[in-house]
């Protein structure tokens, strides 16, 4: 599962940077499980690396890359939210639970 998320968060971000017509090295993708679950199943800072690379708002760019990850329509994920200061917070299905189960 982490690495098919790391593939939708990859896709969202080379869509990003086609978008912007930015020509950004992306940095190391890193997800990780949150002790909080108010904050989701997985969670990424990639908003703010590419933000401090870019001198960009972190935020905004973790909005944009939600956009483009809830346009994938994964079911995988059921929920996918940016938090300040721009963390992307991604909840999985309960259909990819069960699936994780089995």
């Amino acid at each position: 599962m982490n690495e098919e998320l790391k593939k939708s968060i990859h896709k969202a971000v080379k869509a990003q940077q086609k978008g912007c017509g930015c020509d950004f090295s992306i940095p190391e993708l890193e997800l990780e499980r949150p002790s909080n679950a108010k904050f989701g199943d997985f969670s990424t800072n990639i908003a703010m690396k590419i933000g401090k690379q870019q001198k960009e708002n972190p935020f905004t760019i973790a909005e944009n890359l939600v956009k483009q990850i809830q346009a994938q329509k994964l079911k995988e994920i059921e929920k996918v939210e940016a938090v300040k200061p721009g963390f992307i917070n991604l909840y999985l299905s309960n259909d990819c639970w069960l699936a994780v189960v089995r």
